[in-house]
């Protein structure tokens, strides 16, 4: 692969100053956390909604968790060595999967203004995000993290575009690490940069990957390649001969690919050149044309919307129905809590629930299945990972979570798929496990200070305002 000198300096070295002062070194002292352990766990009594239509729904169930994975699922389970888990009152269900998720930005959440001139999401996260140090990064992913798994989400593809040099990738991944979330980790470029017909850092990328045991917590984190979107009909943020020396670099080292959609045609002309796979995830799926959606079933890629972002952001209509009608598989994200204001995926599935109802007749609409499945299964397959997590299935691994379900705003629980849809919200989430280690208990951390997670991320994002001179 013949990689100019040229392009390795512009993808490489920008921000290498700030870098310099503020490496991997300076990190260490920032760590929150206490080990995470894995537990044998016997759930006791919960209404499961596993989907996995094999052992669909099932009240008065248990589930005996050992060794990280779920062994058992089923009424009077015995394990006397287990911890028990009280779960009458609750539903257990798999966690929830955020395919696409900025999380370096997610200290600008309030900072973001698209009702005023110049305060939008992209001139503020352009103007931030060329004063980031690997400390910012690291805090302001870790801050989305805790709060995603607070929020139900066990599983995030942290979509990572600020990464000015390798500093940035080890940063994001450390946090995600010491979260203690299941993660896809996607390279991406950084703010402003590098020019149109100029890859990303190849070769950063190529190290991690060769290095990626020593980063993937046990196999929990995954490797990916975040893309910038081809300009068809003008020129865009990246050239088509760019875009597909990044793609032929990224397959040869079998890494995923994931890169915004919402330009009309886009996935056609991928197509037509080729490009298009199973590999890819296609975030933001507005304005496709019949022809783009035809493009995406036909190549098996998948989709992956963010129901606040994609209204909010006036990105354009998505054809919900038209992509699951083709079985093309839709994932869900929060985008960026700079948008959406936070990690609250019970939000999102509402969002799509109403936004698909102002382009269907009811009739026509998503059942309050399809859309946990979106927000479940099919960000596993979204991001490769469907053997290992996104159903309540005997031999995957324990990525659980309980709902109270005799709260104030669940009861009284008729049908539990229309009480998570309806109902549920991030205070409802009662224990959160990942990998069979419980990672939330009873609303609380059990491993993370929540306190100085927030201290730090304010500090950090006071240091990056005042550096930038935007208030």
């Amino acid at each position: 692969m013949n990689i100019s000198r040229r392009g390795l300096l512009a993808s490489g070295a920008a921000g290498a100053i700030v870098a310099a002062t503020d490496g991997a070194g300076a990190l260490a002292a920032d760590a929150v956390t206490t080990p995470l352990k894995k537990q044998e766990l016997l759930l006791k009594g919960a209404t499961v909604v596993s989907m996995d239509p094999q052992v669909g729904i099932q009240t008065s169930c248990d589930i005996h968790v050992r060794n990280g994975a779920i062994v058992a699922i089923g009424p009077h389970l015995q394990a006397p060595a287990a911890t028990v888990i009280d779960a009458s009152k609750m539903i257990a269900m798999p966690g929830l999967i955020d395919a696409h998720n900025h999380l370096w930005n997610t200290m600008e959440r309030s900072i973001i203004r698209e009702t005023i001139a110049g305060k939008g999401y992209f001139p503020i996260t352009l103007a931030l995000g060329k004063q980031y140090m690997p400390t910012d990064t690291y805090h302001s992913a870790m801050l989305g993290a805790a709060e995603l798994l607070s929020c139900g989400v066990t599983t995030v593809n942290s979509w990572s575009h600020n990464l000015i040099t390798p500093e940035y990738a080890n940063a994001d991944i450390r946090a995600l690490r010491d979260a203690g979330i299941r993660a896809r980790f996607s390279y991406g470029s950084f703010q402003g940069g590098p020019p149109p017909d100029v890859p990303i850092d190849l070769r950063a990328i190529e190290r991690l990957a060769g290095d990626w045991p020593a980063h993937s917590n046990g196999g929990l984190i995954t490797l990916g390649v975040a893309s910038r979107s081809p300009g068809f009909a003008s020129k865009g943020p990246i050239t088509v001969d760019t875009l597909k020396i990044e793609w032929d670099f990224a397959r040869k080292l079998g890494l995923p690919l994931t890169v915004h959609s919402q330009i009309p045609g886009m996935m056609e002309n991928l197509d037509k050149l080729g490009m298009l796979a199973s590999d890819v995830q296609l975030v933001h799926p507005c304005n496709w044309t019949p022809a783009d959606v035809e493009a995406v079933a036909k190549t098996k890629a998948t989709a992956c919307s963010a129901p606040t972002t994609d209204t909010r952001m006036y990105f354009g209509p998505i054809p919900l129905r038209d992509i699951t009608k083709r079985d093309i598989v839709l994932a869900m994200s929060i985008d960026t809590a700079g948008v959406t204001g936070s990690m609250d995926m019970f939000t999102e599935i509402r969002a799509m629930y109403a936004n698909q109802n102002t382009t269907y007749k009811a009739e026509d609409g998503m059942t309050p299945l399809q859309l946990l499945q979106i927000a479940t299964i099919n960000g596993a397959k979204a991001l490769g990972i469907a053997d290992r997590t996104g159903s309540l299935t005997v031999g995957k691994r324990a990525d659980i979570i309980l709902l109270r379900s005799d709260d104030l705003n669940m009861a009284p629980v008729s049908d539990p798929l229309e009480a998570i849809v309806r109902s549920a919200r991030p205070h409802n989430v009662d224990t959160v496990i990942v990998d069979g280690a419980i990672v939330r208990r009873k609303g609380v951390f059990t491993h993370l200070d929540e306190k100085q997670i927030v201290a730090n991320a304010i500090t950090a994002f006071n240091g990056v305002k005042s550096r930038a001179g935007v208030s």
